[in-house]
């Protein structure tokens, strides 16, 4: 078995399907189809189906999946020893960065950073918060930039926090809210508790929701042409200083705050790709990017 035959049976996991894999990994599907039929030659048992719906794993070919990603992680982790031998701050640094931060924060991070470590690449992926959570908690990237607070037993550090406002392109009071139309967006399962329990703690009745979209930046694009208002963090609307703002207030007197975390693992801390990034981030202000 080559590397390249894990990452065949990993991507072909993750797609279910042999010619999104193929486009994948650059490889024509015929020679992806013979890659398959030689590994499961080699392990003499079938790992896969084929019908109109796609690709199915047999018992075996489930097995061999997982065991794919723990071979993928070794390949990786022995690279980044080798690397970490270097003169030279070298290697793969994996970053995993949530949907909202991979749009306003992390191109001009990462920009500074590769001026001062133009041999280190970089690897990013973007998803929401949970699913980078996810992804750090399996080991398969070093860092994850998340919104909210999640179960964590590694080591975390508290990057920037803003304000959640009521957002519109016109003037409103509070007491109008629940007849003025509202554009709703599909957020995590952190945030959207917190403002439902200010809402039903403010009002009697349920918000009139006029427009549901599924990102904050359509609802942003929305909130700008009058469509209605929103409840988002403020930092999305930093370039628009005509909107209406209005910071929410918990019973308490504090404002709702939304927490942006660096989460990371300790035991990848030796390495110097990571030891830098760590250094770097944790010397930035973020918030003010």
């Amino acid at each position: 078995m080559h590397y390249q035959d894990w990452l065949i049976i990993d991507a072909l996991y993750k797609n279910r399907n042999i010619t999104k894999t193929a486009e994948e990994l650059y490889v024509s599907q015929p020679a992806l189809t013979s890659r398959i039929k030689k590994i499961e030659e080699f392990y003499n048992t079938p790992l896969i189906t084929r019908n109109n719906r796609g690709v199915h794993f047999t018992m075996e070919g489930e097995l061999l999946a997982v065991k794919a990603k723990e071979m993928i992680r070794n390949y990786a982790e022995i690279q980044s020893e080798l690397d970490n031998l270097k003169e030279n701050v070298t290697g793969t640094l994996r970053i995993g960065v949530s949907n909202f931060i991979a749009k306003y924060k992390i191109p001009k991070i990462l920009k500074m950073f590769k001026e001062l470590f133009p041999l280190i690449e970089c690897y990013v992926v973007t998803g929401w918060s949970k699913d980078i959570h996810k992804m750090v908690n399996n080991k398969d990237i070093h860092f994850g930039f998340i919104r909210g607070s999640y179960p964590w037993n590694g080591e975390k550090k508290l990057l920037f926090e803003e304000n959640i406002c009521v957002a519109a392109d016109f003037d409103f009071n509070w007491e109008d809210l629940p007849s003025l139309p509202r554009i709703d967006y599909g957020t995590d399962h952190i945030l959207r508790p917190v403002i439902e329990e200010w809402w039903r703690e403010n009002y009697k009745q349920p918000s009139y929701v006029g427009i549901h979209v599924d990102h904050v930046d359509t609802c942003k694009e929305m909130i700008v042409n009058g469509l209605g208002y929103g409840i988002v963090p403020t930092l999305i609307l930093k370039d628009y200083p005509h909107i209406n703002k209005k910071v929410i207030i918990d019973h308490k007197g504090n404002p709702l705050k939304r927490k942006t975390w660096l989460y990371y693992n300790n035991d990848d801390m030796h390495l110097r790709v990571c030891k830098e990034f760590k250094k770097f981030i944790l010397n930035l202000d973020i918030g003010k990017l």
